[in-house]
């Protein structure tokens, strides 16, 4: 599977629906801001109407010497979500050079765009002709459930749990042999791990470190208060200690399995997957050597500031992406993007 924070990005995907676009486009405007002009980015939308909203949006966003990631569409027929992430996980080319899109075995269920999404890993394969194959996964995943770095991949409770029918022994061994790397569980029978992605909970960086969300840190920022005010609404902040627990069980995992942990502020709401997230980032060393962190923030200069400075006391280069009308929809930056293909990085 690719690492997270691997080499610079060649090749990603994003999606886009008209539904909600100004708070994607929002997003995305600043990612293709803060990226190398020299990525492709492959747009995957639902109808031309669609492509020709994004184009106009893009032509907008043009720096003033025009320069910028250049942009290819392909067109699902179908409405689709913006969630880049959830349909498909990458794994690393082949000797031959193509690579490989994995899609989980059937279409989610719920509202019709979600379901679409499905579509979404074949119109890629398709459209990317020889440059990738595709592969219809055993097991039932969302991308975000799966992040890597050159040792593991790291897996957490929600996986398992969208495999109610399998053994947790035999969904392990399905997704090394799928993944090609060993797989770190977090979350144990009785001891589950946070409810939600693990990409927004665990961001390893390589060479031994991951970073993990810890609300004991987002909670000594917060002080004495109940609740922010987050783009001029209230969120309420969950403090109990049935919500902290599952992150002492991440942490204590990663430190049992030899890895040096640094924690991240992260604060749980009162709505189901509404958390302050710093983990939840896109990642690329880039030909700087550098590795350049496209992170989450929400106009919350105490919190934002804190999480900036973890990273950057690890060396990285942070470009703050503005989340804050966002979030509430339940992911960030990290499940907006879907690299595809990473350069390895020059000496």
């Amino acid at each position: 599977m690719m690492v997270a924070a691997g080499g610079p990005i060649q090749e990603l995907a994003i999606q886009f629906h008209r539904t909600g676009a100004e708070l994607f486009a929002s997003v995305y405007r600043q990612l293709f801001a803060a990226m190398d002009e020299g990525t492709q980015v492959h747009v995957i939308v639902s109808d031309e109407a669609d492509r020709v909203l994004f184009e106009r949006l893009r032509r907008a966003w043009l720096r003033e010497d025009g320069h910028g990631p250049g942009v290819r569409y392909v067109i699902v027929g179908r409405p689709i979500t913006s969630w880049a992430r959830d349909r498909l996980a990458v794994l690393d080319p082949g000797a031959d050079g193509a690579l490989t899109i994995l899609a989980p075995p059937a279409p989610m269920t719920g509202v019709e765009a979600r379901a679409n999404d499905w579509l979404v890993p074949w119109a890629l394969s398709e459209y990317l002709g020889d440059a990738a194959s595709l592969e219809r996964a055993i097991f039932r995943f969302e991308g975000g459930d799966l992040i890597a770095d050159a040792d593991h991949v790291y897996v957490a409770t929600p996986l398992f749990e969208r495999n109610p029918d399998v053994s947790a022994e035999r969904v392990l061994a399905q997704l090394q042999i799928t993944l090609g790397r060993p797989i770190l569980r977090i979350g144990r029978e009785g001891h589950p791990s946070p409810s939600h992605h693990i990409g927004m909970f665990v961001t390893p960086l390589g060479e031994g470190v991951v970073l993990y969300g810890d609300p004991e840190m987002g909670l000594a920022l917060l002080r004495d208060r109940d609740a922010l005010m987050v783009a001029g609404a209230p969120l309420v902040i969950d403090r109990t200690a049935e919500a902290r627990a599952p992150f002492a069980e991440v942490r204590d995992a990663l430190t049992a399995a030899g890895l040096r942990t640094v924690a991240l502020p992260l604060l749980v709401s009162d709505q189901a997957h509404v958390w302050l997230s710093y983990n939840n980032v896109f990642m690329e060393r880039r030909r700087d050597g550098r590795l350049h962190v496209y992170m989450p923030t929400y106009d919350l200069p105490e919190f934002d500031l804190a999480a900036r400075q973890v990273y950057e006391s690890l060396g990285a280069v942070v470009h703050p992406i503005d989340v804050s009308h966002l979030f509430r929809l339940g992911g960030t930056v990290r499940c907006l993007v879907a690299p595809l293909r990473r350069l390895r990085p020059e000496p």
